[in-house]
């Protein structure tokens, strides 16, 4: 068979006779013996060429692990090359790495396609959401996630955001028994529980894009802070800013506070409060972002007023897909009734919600 560099005639030759891949020199420890297979062996200088040519005749066995010895490389095969000196040799079985969590699961065969295919995690915490039928096979679900994810420690159902400081209901379903983890984004060190205050990995790329647009001096208020992802990392990015982080929920200022010891954040001012009470006696600010989806409606007067000319409010709701133009024009209504002009500069999904609804993010620009 002529291998190697096609400009030089060089054929491999095979000497007869066993191997017993397991020795010392393999990849592997001990004196254990595997399965026994007929193989390849070839020069390591070749074995590539070798592992091609026996890939693509369908020959390589991918149950058994490929050995080391010495300068060769030995290949378990499933028949005879042609060609090529065939061995007996023995060989460990081969480590298979599962693609998901969904191949290690053991539910009910009727129930896997209900198995998700995406979750949250936020730091080691796996944010897991089930369809009732398969709720009370959680700590399964959970067990598998833990194996094959490797920065995972945690397993959370997720029951959903309730109340009014937007805290998710989970339970610990599977690995260590807390809700508190510490999350890095763009940078930053949150320090989140999951369990006591909110936090949403899926608007990373959102807050960027906000905290990009800030200002040297700009005055910044983030009026539902949550942990203070948006407000830090504002803080990072436009450093000259002062930013007002603000929320209600005393958990979450505690972690705020925490987090803004960690970063270093000098120009942030973590505020406890309600968003209406504070605005009502703060002086107007460049700069207002209003990340409460299902309630932010109701402040939108107050923020409006609060912007000075030529500001911007990043107003966020969730939206019937069919209904944007819709709260286009109920925002300037809203504006005009207050006495200012409030026009939309940009409206984007920021991610699906349901088949008809998103989450929108509204640029509004006051004048």
């Amino acid at each position: 068979m002529l291998v190697g560099n096609p400009n030089r005639t060089r054929f491999l030759r095979f000497s007869e006779g066993s191997s017993k891949a397991g020795a010392k020199g393999f990849p592997w420890e001990g004196d254990a013996v595997g399965m026994r297979s007929l193989a390849v062996r070839a020069p390591r200088w070749e074995a590539e060429v070798v592992r091609r040519r026996l890939l693509e005749a369908g020959l390589l066995e991918g149950t058994l692990r490929v050995a080391a010895e010495g300068d060769s490389i030995v290949f378990p095969v499933r028949g005879p090359p042609v060609g090529l000196a065939v061995i007996e040799a023995d060989f460990e079985p081969a480590v298979r790495t599962p693609r998901s969590y969904r191949d290690v699961c053991l539910v009910p065969e009727a129930l896997r396609e209900l198995l998700p295919t995406a979750f949250d995690q936020i730091g080691d915490i796996v944010l897991l959401k089930l369809p009732e039928p398969l709720v009370p096979h959680a700590a399964e679900v959970g067990r598998a996630i833990l194996e094959v994810q490797a920065r995972a420690r945690v397993v959370c159902l997720d029951s959903g955001v309730k109340g009014a400081f937007r805290v998710r209901e989970v339970r610990v379903v599977a690995g260590e028994a807390r809700t508190v983890t510490e999350h890095r984004e763009h940078g930053l060190r949150l320090k989140v529980d999951v369990g006591r205050a909110y936090y949403s990995p899926r608007l990373g790329t959102e807050r960027l894009r906000v905290a990009r647009l800030v200002r040297p001096g700009e005055a910044v208020v983030d009026l539902f802070a949550g942990v203070g992802p948006l407000a830090l990392l504002v803080a990072r990015l436009a450093p000259r800013a002062r930013v007002h982080a603000v929320d209600a929920n005393p958990e979450a200022f505690r972690l705020l506070e925490e987090n803004i010891r960690l970063n270093r954040a000098g120009n942030v001012t973590a505020v406890l409060s309600d968003a209406g009470a504070f605005l009502a006696g703060e002086p107007r600010f460049d700069r207002i972002a209003m990340d409460l989806p299902r309630g932010a409606h109701a402040f939108l007067p107050a923020a409006l007023r609060s912007v000075r000319v030529g500001g911007v409010v990043h107003y966020y709701e969730i939206l019937e897909l069919a209904g944007r133009e819709r709260r286009e024009a109920a925002i300037a209504a809203e504006g005009d009734r207050l006495g200012v002009k409030a026009t939309v500069t940009e409206v984007r999904q920021v991610h699906a919600y349901s088949a008809t609804q998103g989450m929108f993010a509204v640029d509004i620009r006051v004048g």
